[in-house]
């Protein structure tokens, strides 16, 4: 609803409620309303007809379009669609990390094999019988 709504709408609502409150003095102003029975009642409504008012000012109040413009744009999302493309991305989620990280563990298998076959040459080049023979000769040699 717009301030120009409720402002049309308050008005028609004044012009109303004047129009009543003619009709409701042109009653008490009858000569029914004179006579002793009636007399006190038809004062008192008569002094509380000044009270009958419209005291609304909606022209204070700020502009809503941009809010609702948004809140239809909420109302347009298919939400349910994208809870259900985050319950799948979620539960695709191991399936994924599996075969993004498939290519990375070969890769990893391959310089681990390198570095164990690097170590197999070393010890294989290293002649490590021909040196410990020739401590245990050193280390003989000098007990002696």
């Amino acid at each position: 609803v717009s301030v120009e709504v409720l402002q049309e709408g308050t008005e028609r609502l004044h012009a109303n409620l004047t129009e009543v409150k003619m009709h409701l003095s042109n009653t008490l102003n009858d000569s029914a309303c004179f006579a002793a029975q009636a007399a006190s009642t038809c004062n008192i409504i008569r002094n509380s007809l000044n009270q009958l008012n419209i005291n609304a000012n909606f022209s204070g109040l700020p502009g809503v379009s941009s809010q609702l413009v948004k809140v239809n744009d909420v109302l347009k999302t298919d939400l349910s669609s994208l809870v259900q493309k985050g319950y799948a991305a979620f539960n695709d989620t191991p399936d994924l990390v599996v075969n993004q990280t498939k290519n990375i563990l070969s890769d990893i298998k391959n310089v681990l094999e390198s570095i164990g076959s690097n170590i197999t040459t070393f010890t294989k080049n290293l002649p490590v019988q021909k040196i410990l023979a020739d401590l245990t000769v050193y280390l003989t040699q000098s007990e002696a």
